[in-house]
């Protein structure tokens, strides 16, 4: 099983790193998307630099807008939503794994 993770994020550059770090750390985990939606902070070039694919809007747009533009970059056929402040404990998606397989 192969996981998209989808997280939106707005001014979040202290804990995008930490989040996306987590994820990366289950072994179903294959792709990360952070929408930045509209951030005027480094949100966007600091989860690139962990490794995650980026998207950026230009203007804060809002959560459900942020997910649905993500939602056209999946490439996976399961997919989490997880929120970019997180940090260590976006890796409790491990919980949720055996429960749907």
């Amino acid at each position: 099983m192969e996981i998209s993770v989808l997280i939106p994020a707005y001014n979040e550059e202290n804990k995008i790193t930490r989040t996306i770090e987590s994820l990366y750390k289950l072994k179903e985990v294959k792709q990360i998307i952070v929408i930045d939606d509209g951030s005027w902070d480094n949100t966007a070039l600091v989860a690139s630099k962990a490794g995650a694919q980026v998207i950026k809007l230009s203007a804060n747009r809002g959560k459900g807008a942020a997910l649905n533009e993500g939602a056209k970059y999946i490439s996976k056929d399961w997919v989490a939503l997880i929120d970019a402040d997180l940090e260590e404990t976006a890796s409790e998606l491990k919980k949720l794994i055996p429960p749907v397989f």
